[in-house]
């Protein structure tokens, strides 16, 4: 069996300034093989491109209940709609995106399990995440999801799945059908829906929450069905922070923690971003408590 795949899934953004740092910071040291999963409106770049083992591209629908009716029942879409004012809908051009993520999910396991199913690891995750540092941590045949960015529930940009754990997870779609869509839920957004999976996985797996060491970015060209960033990332071109907190929690974790020293002189940059965004935090708290 192979040790670790990873998979990259959805829209190709983030750029190759993106994907050099997914190389660096977590392909190589784990020496991973990898796949991408991504609709055929889209295309990969050369650099990309001549880093991938497995190139899954697939015939997107225009509407994803096009593939959900496939193979589920209306059950399941009804589920996504109810929470469409939270984004869990994104079919039959409601707004959104959970139904989305979770067909991805759906999709790229039953297509390319007998693939998947030969690595120890699966490294699931989405294009646009940019790797400041590497993992901090050996993987155990547990499940690994990033502390923070949970928004009422989980966060779904990048979890490890251990071998023993692929088909309960990647099955998500049948739980939500034949389980969660027979409950009633105060609040239903994709966080809060992958947060009942991740629940139910507990059950048979250890769940490990770990350091947060990478951001969500998008470029000047990137297409988003959701947030669109507003922050510039200091000496990364045309790279764009979407969620700041997320970068100012990624920024404290590579100070506190144990890293090389490539680690830090590689990211001065990005450190003093981080001084200077913290900085103007205190700023305007001092303000604020001087105008009271």
């Amino acid at each position: 069996m192979k040790e670790n795949l990873i998979i990259l899934s959805g829209s190709p953004r983030g750029g190759d300034l993106t994907w050099k740092s997914m190389i660096k910071n977590l392909k190589s040291p784990l020496n991973a093989d990898l796949a991408v999963s991504y609709g055929d409106k889209f295309h990969v770049s050369e650099y990309l491109s001549s880093h991938i083992d497995y190139d899954w591209i697939f015939t997107e629908p225009i509407n994803w209940r096009e593939y959900l009716e496939q193979h589920y029942s209306e059950k399941l879409m009804k589920f996504f709609i109810k929470g469409v004012e939270n984004g869990l809908a994104g079919i039959d051009g409601l707004k959104g995106s959970g139904a989305i993520v979770f067909s991805l999910i759906d999709l790229v396991y039953r297509d390319h399990y007998q693939t998947i199913n030969k690595y120890e690891n699966v490294i699931y995750t989405r294009f646009d995440q940019f790797y400041f540092m590497e993992l901090n941590y050996n993987l155990e045949n547990k499940i690994y999801i990033p502390e923070g960015e949970d928004y009422f529930g989980i966060n779904d940009r990048f979890i490890i799945i251990p071998n023993k754990a692929y088909k309960d997870f990647f099955s998500i779609c049948t739980y939500i059908e034949n389980v969660y869509s027979k409950k009633d839920y105060e609040f239903l957004n994709k966080n809060s829906v992958l947060n009942e999976h991740i629940k139910f996985l507990s059950e048979k797996f250890e769940i490990v929450r770990t350091k947060r060491n990478m951001v969500t970015v998008a470029t000047s060209e990137d297409e988003t069905r959701w947030r669109k960033p507003e922050y510039k990332l200091f000496f990364k071109k045309d790279l764009m922070i979407k969620y700041p907190g997320e970068f100012m929690s990624t920024m404290k974790n590579l100070i506190q923690l144990s890293y090389s020293p490539k680690s830090y002189i590689y990211n001065i940059p990005s450190l003093l971003q981080y001084f200077y965004l913290n900085l103007r935090i205190k700023l305007g708290q001092i303000k604020k408590r001087i105008s009271i």
